[in-house]
C-alpha cells in the first residue's frame, strides 16, 4: 500500500536535512510493508485564484512553508487519494492491514493532520474550502494573525464529516507508541533536532 508524503525545496528551511528526514522516514515506513512516495509541485492542479488566495493568508511561519500544506491536499487529490504522511511521523508497527479499518477521510492526531487518509473527492472537497474559506478560520500567535492547514482542519473538522483520532504519540514516545510525531515542538522541548529524534526511534 502507498503512502505519501509532500515536500517542496523551501528557502526558508534547510532542504538538505528535510531530503534526510524523509529518508529516515521511508525507512519506517518500508519496514512495516508501505511503498513511501514522495510528491511535489508537480502533482499540484488548481486555478490562478485558488492560488492567489493561499498566498495572501497571513501566517506567523514561512509563506512557502505555509503553501505546501495547503497545496499537498491538492496533490492527494489528484493521485486519487489514500493516505498522506508527514515526514517526520515514524512508523513502529502500523501495517497496511491496520490502516484498513479507516473507510473515510480521517486524520489520526486529532485535528493535526500528520496522517491523513480520504479519497480524491474528500481531499479536493477539504482543498477548495482551505483556498475559499481559510480567512474565516483566524488566530492571533505573538499579536499576529495566522492560519494554517491544521488550525482550518480544528473548524473544518466540526462541520464537515471528518473523523479525527489520537492514535499517534508526539515524542518522546511511550513504549507502546507506533505512531510518533516529531514535530517540531516536541523536539525542541526534548533539546533534539528532528533529525536526532527520528533517528533515536527509528
Amino acid at each position: 500500500m502507498n503512502i505519501y508524503t509532500y515536500y517542496d525545496n523551501v528557502l526558508e528551511i534547510s532542504s538538505e536535512t528535510q531530503l534526510e528526514l524523509i529518508e529516515i522516514w521511508k525507512e519506517s515506513w518500508s519496514k512495516n510493508g508501505w511503498n513511501p512516495i514522495v510528491l511535489d509541485k508537480s502533482y499540484i492542479n488548481c486555478s490562478d485564484t485558488e492560488m492567489s488566495y493561499l498566498e495572501n493568508l497571513p501566517s506567523v511561519n514561512p509563506k512557502n512553508y505555509e503553501m505546501s500544506c495547503f497545496l499537498r491536499w491538492n496533490a492527494m487529490a489528484n493521485i486519487d487519494g489514500g493516505w498522506m504522511c508527514d515526514y517526520d511521523v515514524i512508523n513502529r508497527g502500523f501495517s497496511p492491514e491496520d490502516s484498513k479499518k479507516y473507510k473515510s477521510v480521517s486524520i489520526l492526531q486529532g485535528h493535526v493532520p500528520c496522517l491523513v487518509y480520504g479519497t480524491s473527492e474528500d481531499y479536493a472537497n477539504i482543498f477548495k474550502i482551505f483556498s475559499t474559506e481559510s480567512l474565516e478560520f483566524l488566530t492571533t500567535i505573538n499579536d499576529r494573525l495566522h492560519t494554517s492547514d491544521m488550525y482550518a482542519i480544528s473548524y473544518i473538522s466540526k462541520r464537515e464529516s471528518i473523523n479525527c483520532f489520537n492514535i499517534i504519540d508526539d515524542y518522546p514516545k511511550r513504549e507502546e507508541s507506533i505512531l510518533i510525531h516529531c514535530s517540531a515542538r516536541s523536539c525542541v522541548e526534548s533539546n533534539l533536532t528532528k533529525k536526532e529524534a527520528m533517528l533515536l526511534i527509528k
